[in-house]
């Protein structure tokens, strides 16, 4: 479902008002996406064991099975967003590589625009649960997970850092839709 701030522009991307578009990774990306996993960090602590051996291989990772996918978010010819979707056992898929320019993470429009892409997408390839682990236990966090649908599991200790775990259902419609329905995007 569309907000009032997005329209369609093609099948691979969703264009955002405020000056961003959803798109479907290309390989000329992978400069600006290697980068923006450094710098665009929520919180500047990334899990050590995270080696982001995906990243050497974004299309051997997220191409070659069709409910794997790698987003970007794109604003005036740059990256300034990514997220990525693995499914690691049958009807059960993670949301990785969620990652925003520092400059975007004034608001939390790109990485809403971002989790909604990856639960369309989700969705439409009969996943049944979604997760979602992040080191940003802010409230603010917290609450934009709870609003996009997740339910959130208790804070655990990871590494001497606090992570969110949160989870969601896809098998389970909410009458009238949810903050975190979207449409689908970039799913050749």
């Amino acid at each position: 479902m569309f907000n009032a701030h997005s329209k369609r522009i093609s099948e691979d991307a969703i264009c955002d008002e405020r000056g961003f578009l959803i798109r479907s990774f290309r390989p000329a990306d992978l400069p600006d996406v290697t980068d923006l996993y450094h710098r665009g960090l929520l919180t500047g602590w990334a899990d050590p064991d995270d080696h982001a051996l995906d990243l050497d291989d974004v299309s051997g990772s997220y191409f070659s099975q069709r409910r794997d996918h790698f987003w970007v978010a794109e604003a005036r010819g740059s990256v300034i967003g990514t997220i990525a979707i693995r499914q690691d056992d049958a009807g059960v898929s993670h949301i990785r590589r969620l990652r925003v320019a520092p400059l975007w993470q004034l608001d939390s429009s790109v990485s809403i625009a971002l989790v909604r892409t990856a639960i369309a997408h989700a969705r439409n390839h009969d996943c049944l649960k979604l997760f979602f682990h992040t080191s940003l236990p802010s409230d603010r966090a917290i609450r934009l997970l709870e609003d996009l649908g997740f339910q959130v599991a208790p804070l655990r200790d990871a590494s001497g850092h606090q992570v969110v775990e949160a989870y969601r259902d896809l098998y389970r419609r909410d009458s009238g839709g949810t903050a975190g329905d979207a449409p689908s995007v970039g799913q050749n």
